[in-house]
This record gives structure tokens, C-alpha cells and sequence, in this order.
């Protein structure tokens, strides 16, 4: 995993960063599938505890990012997630969960 690289583009982020109080992007270095899904735990910041974490993954052949899901952030500020394939990710912080499209 490699943190805080910034591979998206920037036109890609703009859905998704309205209401965004925090984000992040990460990588996960691997060239397909993972057998077994893999707990991913990302430091947001207790300042966020009780907020939303929303990850997207972008999807490269289509070029946009797909909404993966949310995890409440935890009282130590921690989101945890599953990951099971590698690629480019961005992780929001929100005061709402998005709905089941990714939008708040």
C-alpha cells in the first residue's frame, strides 16, 4: 500500500469531493485480484470520530471512480476497509454516509 500518492485526476475527483471535509489517496501495488480480501486500517484523525470514511476505487478501463462502500470512523480516528484488488483509491471524509451510488 502506498499512501498519499496522487494518481487520480483531478477531473475524476470532483464528484465526489462536494461535502468532503478530509481526503486521501492511496495505492495498492498489485497487478489484478487478490485471493483473499485484504483489511486495509487508515489513520483519518480522532477529529473525524463518528464521521463517515467513503472509499472509491477508479476503475481504469472506464475511467471513473466506483463507490466501494463506508465505514464509520472509530473514536481513535481510525476507518477500516476490505480491499480485493489492487489500483488507485481515495478515501473522503463526510459528515453523511453517501448513498448507494457514492453521492451525498
Amino acid at each position: 500500500v502506498v499512501c498519499d500518492e496522487e494518481n487520480i485526476p483531478a477531473r475524476l475527483l470532483q464528484p465526489e469531493m462536494a461535502g468532503t471535509l478530509s481526503y486521501r489517496q492511496f495505492s495498492v501495488k498489485n497487478a489484478g485480484e487478490i485471493n483473499i480480501p485484504v483489511n486495509i486500517h487508515i489513520a483519518v484523525g480522532q477529529e473525524y470520530a463518528g464521521k463517515y470514511a467513503n472509499w472509491y476505487r477508479l476503475d481504469e478501463r472506464r475511467r471513473v471512480l466506483v463507490y466501494e462502500g463506508s465505514y464509520q470512523v472509530t473514536r481513535g480516528g481510525q476507518a477500516m476497509f476490505a480491499i480485493d484488488r489492487g489500483g488507485a483509491y481515495l478515501l473522503t471524509v463526510t459528515d453523511e454516509k453517501p448513498d448507494a451510488n457514492g453521492e451525498g
